[in-house]
């Protein structure tokens, strides 16, 4: 079984990234930025906080994220 293939990091990584995008701008959307943590971000995404600081160093990093692409 040498060539069966392990789980597809990427994809989840991917799904991740997504997830942290929609709830941000959801939540951002909900309510005035300044009440939005990255703990709110990442409860409502489904990801730990280091999922999030991993990829982005700030809340405004993520929240402006989707401007910088």
């Amino acid at each position: 079984m040498a060539n069966e293939k392990g789980p597809d990091h990427s994809r989840r990584k991917e799904r991740s990234r997504q997830a942290i995008l929609a709830a941000t701008r959801a939540l951002v959307a909900e309510e005035a930025y300044e009440e939005v943590t990255v703990e709110a971000i990442a409860a409502r995404a489904g990801v730990g906080k280091q999922t999030i600081y991993r990829s982005w160093p700030s809340k405004s990093a993520v929240a402006f994220a989707p401007f910088w692409l």
